[in-house]
C-alpha cells in the first residue's frame, strides 16, 4: 500500500507515533497552514469571500496578502518602518496601519498593493481595522486634543463618530450597510461600553445584568453584532446582540472566558475561549450547534496549538492564528486557513489492515473513468488541491505523500494494492483520495495497523 518502505520508515523516525484524539468524525474542516519563507511569525487577521487573506509577518514587520498559497508583501507609507494589515474586502483592498515619515502610525489603505494614507482626525497617529465592499473604512485616530476617536472614512473624508459621553472611542468592525461597531468609554471614564453607530447616531449596546465592561468587535449585514461583556463575576463572555437584545453564547465546558471576534451573514461566529492562562482554544458557534471547539472539527494529529480565530467569510472559511512549538523555547506564530470540505467519494478502511502484508485501498462513488490519486500522511491538517479554489475543497492531510493512481471503473470504483512494511505495526496512518480535475475528495480515513 505505501509507495516506499523507506518513506514510511523515515517518517516514523522523524515524527514518532502520534496520539489520536478526534471527538468529531468525520472532520468537516481542513486546516491549511499558511507557509512563508520569512523567518518571523505569520498572522492572518482577515479573509474575504474568495479565500484571500490579509495579515502581518512579524519578523520583517510587513503586511501581506495571501491567496492560493502565494504571498504579496504590502509595504507601508514609509518602507523603512512597519506595516500591519488588519482587514480585506471582496475586491482585495486591504486596510491596517503603517508608519509614515514622522514616523507615527497612520490608518492605511492598500489598493492593488499600493499604500495610501487615510490621514487622521488632527492627531499624530491612528489605525484602520475594517473595510466594507464599498471601500468605506473604520478604525480610530487621535484628534487634536490627543484623544482616540472612532472614525468612518468614506469618499476621501474621515468622520469623527463621537463617543458615548467619554473622551475616547474605537471602531473595530462594519458591514456593507455602513453600520459601525466598537467601544467607547462611558461619561465617568470607568469602563468600556460596546456601541453601534448607524446613520449618525451612536447607540450604547448595554451590559449583562450586574455586569461590567463590554466591547463590540464585528457586525454582519443582518445587523447581528458580536463581542464580549463581563458578567457579575468579572469574567468576559462571548456575546451576540440581535434585534435589540443581547445574550451570552458562552459555553462553560469550553473555558472560563470567551471572546467573540467575527460573524458572517450565515450567523456563524468565531472567537476563542480561555481558562484564564495563556492557553486559548478557537470556537465556532451557530444557532443549531452552539459553541464548539474548532480543533475538534479538524483532522487529528495536528502540530499547531493555541488557536485564535480572527475572521470568518461567507463560505465559512476561518482565518486562525496559532502557535507552533513552545512559545518560550523557539516556538513561533503560524496561521491557518480552516476551510470546510465536501467529500463525495467513499474510501474504505485498508484491507486487511495488517502491517507486513499487501493491503488494498478502495474508493467508490468516483466518476467512471476518473483518475483517482491516493495519498497518506502521519498528520492531519490541510493542503491546497492544485487548480482548485480553497472554498471548493482541500485535502485534510499535512504534507501528503502520493501512494499510487488508479482509474475508476464503470461503477465508479478505484483501488490500489501495496505492501505495508512491518514498521507500520501499531502506527496510525491517515489516508485520502482526490480527483484533481474535479476537485473531488474522499472522506478522511484514519487507520492503526495491526
Amino acid at each position: 500500500m505505501i509507495r516506499s518502505r523507506l518513506a514510511l520508515s523515515l517518517a516514523m523516525l522523524l515524527f514518532g507515533a502520534p496520539a489520536l484524539a478526534q471527538p468529531v468524525w468525520p472532520p468537516p474542516y481542513a486546516a491549511i497552514e499558511v507557509q512563508s519563507e520569512h523567518v518571523g511569525g505569520v498572522t492572518i487577521r482577515a479573509i474575504n469571500a474568495d479565500g484571500m487573506g490579509a495579515g502581518t509577518l512579524s519578523g520583517p514587520n510587513l503586511g501581506f496578502m495571501w491567496h492560493r498559497g502565494r504571498y504579496r508583501l504590502l509595504e507601508g507609507i514609509n518602507p523603512a518602518f512597519l506595516a500591519v494589515a488588519d482587514d480585506i474586502n471582496d475586491w482585495g483592498w486591504v486596510v491596517g496601519y503603517s508608519a509614515d515619515f514622522s514616523p507615527a502610525n497612520v490608518p492605511t489603505l492598500w489598493m492593488d498593493g499600493n499604500p495610501v494614507s487615510l490621514g487622521t482626525l488632527g492627531g499624530d497617529t491612528g489605525e484602520a481595522h475594517a473595510i466594507n465592499n464599498l471601500g468605506h473604512v473604520v478604525g480610530w485616530s487621535k484628534n487634536g486634543d490627543d484623544y482616540a476617536r472612532a472614525f468612518l472614512w468614506r469618499d476621501g473624508e474621515m468622520i469623527d463618530l463621537g463617543t458615548l459621553g467619554g473622551r475616547s472611542s474605537y471602531g473595530w468592525g462594519m458591514n456593507n450597510l455602513g453600520q459601525v461597531v466598537g467601544h467607547s468609554f462611558d461619561p465617568n471614564l470607568i469602563g468600556q461600553r460596546g456601541f453601534v453607530w448607524d446613520n449618525g447616531v451612536m447607540i450604547d449596546l448595554g451590559t449583562l445584568p450586574n455586569g461590567g465592561e463590554c466591547r463590540a468587535s464585528d457586525i454582519n449585514d443582518l445587523g447581528q453584532i458580536v463581542g464580549y461583556c463581563q458578567d457579575a463575576d468579572g469574567n468576559s463572555l462571548a456575546i451576540l446582540w440581535e434585534k435589540g437584545k443581547m445574550r451570552s453564547i458562552h459555553d462553560a465546558r469550553l473555558g472560563v472566558l470567551s471572546f467573540a471576534q467575527a460573524i458572517n451573514d450565515r450567523g456563524q461566529i468565531v472567537g476563542y475561549t480561555s481558562d484564564g492562562s495563556l492557553v486559548t482554544r478557537a470556537f465556532i458557534w451557530d444557532a443549531d450547534s452552539g459553541m464548539r471547539n474548532l480543533q475538534d472539527l479538524c483532522p487529528p494529529n495536528m502540530a499547531p496549538r493555541r488557536w485564535n480565530p480572527g475572521d470568518i467569510n461567507e463560505h465559512g472559511q476561518i482565518a486562525v492564528s496559532a502557535q507552533r512549538g513552545d512559545p518560550f523555547n523557539g516556538g513561533r506564530l503560524v496561521s491557518l486557513l480552516v476551510t470546510p470540505v465536501n467529500p463525495t467519494m467513499i474510501m474504505a478502511q485498508p484491507s486487511p489492515g495488517i502491517a507486513g502484508v499487501e493491503n488494498t485501498l478502495t474508493v467508490t462513488n468516483a466518476t467512471p473513468g476518473a483518475t483517482v490519486r491516493f495519498y497518506y500522511s502521519l498528520r492531519g491538517g490541510g493542503t491546497l488541491i492544485p487548480g482548485c479554489a480553497s472554498r471548493v475543497n482541500a485535502l485534510q492531510l499535512a504534507k501528503p505523500i502520493w501512494i499510487a493512481t488508479a482509474t475508476a471503473d464503470g461503477n465508479g470504483e478505484a483501488s490500489i494494492t501495496r505492501t505495508v512494511p512491518r514498521i507500520a505495526r501499531g502506527q496510525t496512518i491517515l489516508f485520502q483520495a482526490v480527483v484533481q480535475g474535479e476537485c473531488a475528495i474522499s472522506q478522511l480515513v484514519v487507520h492503526q495497523f495491526d
